[in-house]
């Protein structure tokens, strides 16, 4: 068409390569543009200090393309800034391939931040709130097996733990769908020892949190340390008629399960430690006391400050909540989805794949069609001659018209013609490759209202994968929306202790077991028996567990997950 105006080819080459580039770039961007809905659902937890992101597919046609443990995707609100912000993936794809969830922290972070303007825009109403969203990715790291390593230790403060929720959740994935095929069980053990400020953070991720503990598909193999170091935000401060009560605080760690007639002194003694003013448990001075507003910590450790508290009340400690039992049964007939190649890795690269065909297809074949149209002589002969139009003088307005509808109007039509119809057979191609169009009961079931194909769909889509309940495709939201959680967990429902997380007891502990012991690593002789060991949270947090580790001497692979990607 530009060589309708006036341009040759020449002046035109520069821009068709530059095109083409572009169209690598942006092909892709536009895809994904068309799989993800537009807005996004934002929630705010305003004890917790979290925000929940939940993106969806667009009308619930297709699902998401497949994301992996530790990938990221950057959003951007065009309401609050034009910089795109980096965020960890919390959900696990196989679960729901039709939406995905993102948890943001927001403590500590004021109104002129990203983030705590977010948190403000989001906590002006009960219901979550729809916000117009460019969407960025997905991105991460394929190069990492982590189920190669026989034993893995994850240490994880507050919202860090989502980094590590789809990880978990693969690696049960794999457990069952191995023991299934080769019927023998997958020798991993997996220590997750993991610190919230409140409760409140803690039942924030509480549906994850209440089935790790709770489901034995992930009690058999994942060994859970849960610590809550602050009493909640929003919690009234025990009544003092006395006016001369002082605040107390927890050295060591003291579970919650416990009876509320039992002294929290005597078990706290009896279990780790003592309660007193000063920093209790030795060789620790760093952050093992919860602190309050009138008392310190002290560097020593002396027998004084664990005679005194003896003598000194602890009922300002916040309350134990109630026993309760270890009950499977809401997890007992619920099957854990999983992909259908052996590793994320095989899955990465395939879909790889089909995005470089399809992507290549989509330029290369409408060049061809435009370069082959431009050798057909549309034009006719002239004095016996062919292809005239590149050697002709005549400059008359008829030979012109001629030439440029020739060499350039037409030729650009066909070009487009062909570029739509390959864009259109390559989401066609994508939806038949993805969908994985089998057999099933229940593709034959009756739709429901409007998003009967959608409902179709995502079963086949699970087909060969899991089959998931169908009401959970009922969503409160609208068409477009998903449910933030299925289930309410309840209060007291989750077993955790009451102090500040002591990294170098659990390493001790851990050495003590024989995890992270060189003479013990040594025997194996096989690569698959290193020990992994995350430090998830912010950076203060991930230094100082790598440094405990090298303190220690413990013989492990460290991997440092801060929360910016």
């Amino acid at each position: 068409m530009l060589q309708a105006l006036g341009y040759t080819y020449a002046d035109l080459l520069p821009l068709h390569r530059g095109m083409g580039l572009a169209f690598l770039y942006w092909i892709p961007k536009f895809m994904q543009a068309c799989s993800i809905a537009p807005e996004v659902y934002y929630s705010f937890n305003k004890e917790a200090d979290v925000l929940t992101a939940v993106l969806v597919s667009r009308n619930n046609l297709e699902p998401l393309k497949p994301y992996y443990p530790g990938d990221y995707v950057n959003l951007e609100i065009p309401q609050l800034s034009a910089i795109p912000h980096p965020f960890t993936i919390a959900s696990y794809w196989a679960e729901d391939p039709y939406s995905m969830t993102i948890y943001i922290r927001t403590f500590q972070e004021n109104e002129a931040s990203w983030t705590g303007a977010l948190a403000k825009l989001c906590s002006k109403g009960e219901e979550p709130l729809l916000l117009k969203t460019k969407v960025d990715g997905v991105f991460g790291d394929r190069n990492h097996d982590y189920l190669s390593s026989k034993v893995m230790v994850i240490f994880a403060a507050g919202a860090a733990i989502t980094t590590f929720m789809s990880l978990l959740k693969a690696i049960a994935a794999q457990i069952e769908a191995t023991a299934e095929t080769t019927m023998k069980p997958v020798p991993i053990e997996v220590h997750l020892i993991c610190t919230f400020r409140y409760e409140s953070e803690l039942y924030a991720y509480g549906d994850f949190m209440h089935r790790i503990t709770h489901d034995i598909r992930f009690t058999s193999w994942l060994h859970t340390e849960i610590y809550v170091s602050r009493p909640d935000k929003f919690t009234q401060p025990p009544e003092c008629p006395s006016g001369q009560c002082t605040s107390e605080f927890v050295c060591g760690r003291v579970d919650n399960e416990s009876d509320e007639t039992t002294s929290l002194l005597s078990r706290s003694k009896s279990k780790y430690g003592s309660v007193s003013t000063g920093c209790g448990g030795c060789g620790d001075s760093k952050g093992c006391c919860m602190e309050s507003s009138q008392t310190t910590c002290s560097n020593s450790c002396t027998s004084s400050s664990s005679s005194s508290a003896a003598n000194m009340s602890v009922d300002t400690i916040l309350p134990s909540s109630p026993n309760v039992s270890d009950v499977t049964s809401p997890y007992q007939y619920k099957s854990i989805p999983t992909f259908v190649a052996a590793s994320s890795g095989t899955i990465s690269t395939t879909h790889a794949k089909k995005d470089l065909a399809a992507t290549t297809l989509i330029l290369v074949v409408p060049m061809i069609v435009f370069l082959w149209s431009r050798a057909i002589p549309w034009e006719g002969t002239y004095k016996g001659e062919t292809h005239w139009c590149r050697t002709t003088r005549e400059t008359d307005q008829h030979m012109t018209n001629r030439c440029l509808w020739s060499y350039a109007m037409l030729p650009g039509i066909m070009h487009v013609l062909a570029a739509s119809l390959m864009g259109y057979l390559g989401l066609w191609a994508a939806r038949r490759t993805n969908l994985l169009c089998r057999s099933s009961p229940l593709k034959q079931s009756p739709s429901r209202g409007k998003s009967g194909a959608a409902t179709n769909a995502y079963h086949n889509l699970l087909n060969g994968l899991s089959f998931l309940d169908p009401d959970l495709l009922e969503s409160p939201l609208g068409s477009n929306g998903r449910k933030h959680s299925d289930t309410v967990i309840p209060k007291g429902s989750i077993k955790f202790k009451r102090g500040r997380i002591q990294v170098n007891q659990h390493i001790q502990e851990l050495k003590g077991l024989g995890i992270g012991c060189e003479n013990v690593q040594s025997k194996g002789g096989d690569s698959g028996d290193g020990v992994i060991v995350f430090g998830g949270g912010p950076e203060a947090f991930v230094d100082m567990i790598h440094e405990s580790c090298k303190k220690a001497d413990w013989a492990v692979d460290f991997h440092p997950e801060t929360w910016a990607p």
